[in-house]
């Protein structure tokens, strides 16, 4: 796909950011998919809603399709972990890269984060602009180029139970 227009970028940051509001089901296709009226299928839905059950709704973003490859970086802190913690929350995304999870981790390293880096470029630049935070001491980053096709990694029926070996 070439470069996104701003409205279809403005769309896009919309349905991110407040995808609830925007987005809705089709009721007529669930209502054939699970064969009853439409007229029954939305008070079923409000219900589930109400209950909490159904929080929001979403738009399925690929933004491997948009340029973006996922950059995993590990690293030690090397100050107090809330100070890191604030840095991170603070780090100043771009067009060229964002920060979409960060998780505090056990073993070698203390936190890890998933960032999406705009092709090589924008994974020097992400390089280059989070180096400077000072809590930051030895990193490992590493791009990820493929996703698994498939949910599940080991078919659970593949497993074999300790007794049987």
């Amino acid at each position: 796909m070439s470069e996104l227009t701003p409205t279809q970028k403005d769309i896009l940051m919309a349905l991110q950011e407040q995808g609830g509001k925007f987005l809705r089901i089709d009721f007529a296709a669930l209502a054939d998919a699970v064969g009853l009226d439409e007229a029954n299928v939305e008070p079923i839905i409000k219900e589930l809603e109400g209950y909490g059950i159904i929080k929001k709704y979403s738009a399925i973003v690929d933004a491997e399709e948009l340029g973006f490859l996922t950059l995993f970086v590990d690293f030690i802190c090397e100050q107090k972990l809330d100070q890191v913690i604030t840095d991170i929350k603070e780090f100043e995304n771009t067009k060229d890269y964002k920060i979409v999870a960060a998780y505090i981790i056990t073993g070698d390293k203390d936190i890890h984060l998933e960032v999406k880096v705009k092709g090589i470029e924008g994974y020097k630049r992400f390089i280059r602009a989070f180096a400077v935070i000072q809590a930051v001491g030895t990193a490992c980053g590493t791009l990820g180029y493929e996703k698994l096709v498939e949910n599940r990694i080991v078919e659970l029926g593949s497993i074999v139970k300790s007794e049987e070996r």
